[in-house]
C-alpha cells in the first residue's frame, strides 16, 4: 500500500513540476495517473481531479472543467481545488463563473494566496458604460464587451503567476 501511495504522489509532483514548467502534455499525463491511481473516497482526490481537470483545459479539452466542477462540488478545505476551477473557468473565458469560484473558495480558505492573488487581478466589477440604462439591457453590455476588449487581462498572464 505504500508503494501505491507514494507512486501516485510522485506523479502529482511531477505533474505540478511540469505545470509550473508550462509542459502540458506532460503535466496531464502524471496528473491522470495519480488521479486514477486513487478511489473516490480518498482525501486526495479532489484535488487531483482539479489538478486533472485543470490540466485537460490547458490541453484544449473543455471536458476537464467538468472534472474541476465535480472537484469544487466536493471539497470542504482545499481552496487549490478552487483556484484550479477558477482558473479552468477564466482559461475558458467564463469570468462571471470564474468569480463566483474565487468567492466560494474564498469562504472555505480566506487566507488562500492564489484566490487572493487572481481575484485581485481580475478587479472588481466596473460600472455599466451607461449608467442610466439598466446593467442588463442589451446595449450596456454590447458597449461593456468593447470597452473591455481595450482593458482586456495581459495575454502574458498565466497560471505560473499564481503557483
Amino acid at each position: 500500500m505504500n508503494e501505491s501511495i507514494s507512486q501516485h504522489s510522485e506523479n502529482f509532483t511531477q505533474g505540478f513540476n511540469f505545470l509550473k514548467s508550462h509542459s502540458l502534455p506532460q503535466a496531464l499525463i502524471n496528473f491522470r495517473l495519480a488521479y486514477n491511481a486513487v478511489s473516490y473516497n480518498d482525501i486526495y482526490h479532489n484535488r487531483y481531479a482539479s489538478f486533472c481537470g485543470l490540466a485537460l483545459v490547458l490541453n484544449g479539452d473543455k471536458s476537464g472543467v467538468e472534472l474541476c466542477r465535480d472537484a469544487a462540488r466536493q471539497e470542504m478545505n482545499n481552496g487549490d481545488v478552487f483556484l484550479n476551477l477558477a482558473y479552468a473557468e477564466w482559461f475558458m473565458d467564463s469570468r462571471k463563473r470564474c468569480i463566483g469560484v474565487i468567492e466560494k473558495g474564498l469562504t472555505i480558505d480566506k487566507q488562500h494566496q492564489g484566490l487572493n492573488k487572481l481575484q485581485k487581478h481580475l478587479g472588481k466589477r466596473g460600472e455599466p458604460v451607461l449608467s442610466f440604462v439598466s446593467r442588463d439591457s442589451f446595449l450596456n453590455k454590447t458597449l461593456g464587451k468593447i470597452v473591455r476588449k481595450k482593458t482586456r487581462i495581459k495575454d502574458d498572464w498565466t497560471l505560473q503567476h499564481l503557483l
